[in-house]
């Protein structure tokens, strides 16, 4: 009697550390399973960004800054900084395989800074910037790679190297034409920049 006690004990036993040692292995093949759909979702959000195609902006499109496309007043909007406001007409080239961003610093403060894309052969482009002096920085390529890379390595960078003046007189505000057609055939005065110094 005593033997059969023994003996059930130990089939007991080994039957207990059999299950436990069974729900061990499915756990452990579980969490691999779940490692290996958890790296090949990662990889295939990765797959997808890396293969998103960046959509090129509007012509016109303001990047960066506040810039007004009407003319509601002498004035912004904003009551917190009514600024008076001056026109900047843009020309895109008539015949362009190029888009072109560009980049409008005031010249006394570095932290005012404007980014407005422009695609060759479309129609004219006529904002309203605060006034004051702005440099302005052209940047241009034929794709689009976002605002971190613009136009990927092919593109080019180019500084105007006269300054822009937006300003009111006489209850009147006035503001500058950029002709990127100038820009194009060397009539515009401008320098070529490294990618820094965009």
């Amino acid at each position: 009697m005593n033997m059969r006690k023994k003996l059930f004990s130990v089939i007991i036993t080994i039957i207990i550390l059999s299950l436990i040692i069974a729900l061990y292995l499915q756990k452990k093949t579980y969490e691999k399973k779940l490692s290996a759909c958890a790296s090949i979702e990662y990889s295939k959000g990765y797959a997808q960004k890396d293969n998103a195609k960046i959509s090129t902006p509007r012509n016109g499109a303001v990047l960066k800054g506040t810039v007004y496309s009407y003319f509601g007043g002498d004035y912004s909007n904003s009551k917190q900084d009514r600024m008076p406001l001056a026109p900047f007409l843009i020309r895109p080239p008539h015949n362009s395989e190029y888009d072109y961003l560009l980049k409008l610093t005031e010249s006394h403060d570095y932290d005012t800074i404007y980014l407005i894309y422009i695609q060759g052969g479309k129609d004219n482009v006529k904002l309203y910037l605060p006034c004051g002096e702005y440099d302005i920085k052209i940047a241009y390529g034929s794709t689009w790679s976002g605002k971190a890379d613009l136009f990927g390595d092919e593109t080019q960078y180019y500084k105007c190297e006269d300054t822009f003046t937006f300003y009111r007189e006489g209850g009147a505000s006035y503001g500058p034409e950029l002709t990127l057609d100038d820009f194009l055939n060397g009539t515009l005065n401008v320098k070529t920049i490294s990618e820094d110094e965009f």
